[in-house]
């Protein structure tokens, strides 16, 4: 890891789905997209974890969730916090690593969105890494997070950047 940076670990479950955490700020008490910065991490879990790194300092949000029907697929259906709805959000700590939590995600009855869990199992967490990552610098401390609102447009649009010499 380079100087400044922090791993982060998020469990994820079920393992069909995939997290987009993504870099931005707070503004006006709702989470705002960095729309020029690149994904701290877009990934399904593994062994029921998803492991990112950022820059200390960094705000970060679940901007995505994709739930796939096998873990084999690529392509699923999105599931992006807009119109009100709330997403974990955090401030990437002052740590070399930390535990942000695990988020466990099914089908809302209405069949059209996502209940969402949010728990904390840290001594899992703490031995995912130990066995997956032995090198690190220390064992993960826990991190907060908030729920608020994230400013996302609830359809999705694809920009290709073009690059002129």
């Amino acid at each position: 890891m380079d100087p400044g940076e922090t791993l982060f670990v998020l469990g994820v479950s079920p393992d069909n789905f995939r997290v987009k955490v993504f870099p931005g700020i707070v503004k006006d008490g709702a989470f705002r997209e960095d729309t020029l910065g690149l994904a701290a991490v877009y990934s399904g879990p593994d062994d029921g974890y998803v492991v990112g790194k950022a820059h200390k300092g960094d705000v970060l949000a679940i901007t995505m969730v994709r739930r796939l029907k096998d873990t084999a697929d690529v392509l699923g259906q999105d599931f992006v916090p807009c119109a009100g709805y709330k997403t974990m959000v955090f401030t990437v700590p002052d740590q070399p690593v930390v535990y942000l939590g695990d988020v466990s995600y099914m089908t809302a009855q209405n069949g059209r969105g996502l209940a969402i869990r949010y728990t904390d199992n840290l001594e899992a967490a703490t031995a995912y890494l130990a066995k997956n990552y032995p090198n690190l610098p220390s064992a993960p401390v826990p991190a907060a997070y908030d729920l608020m609102p994230a400013k996302l447009s609830c359809t999705t649009t694809i920009v290709v950047p073009i690059y002129v010499r």
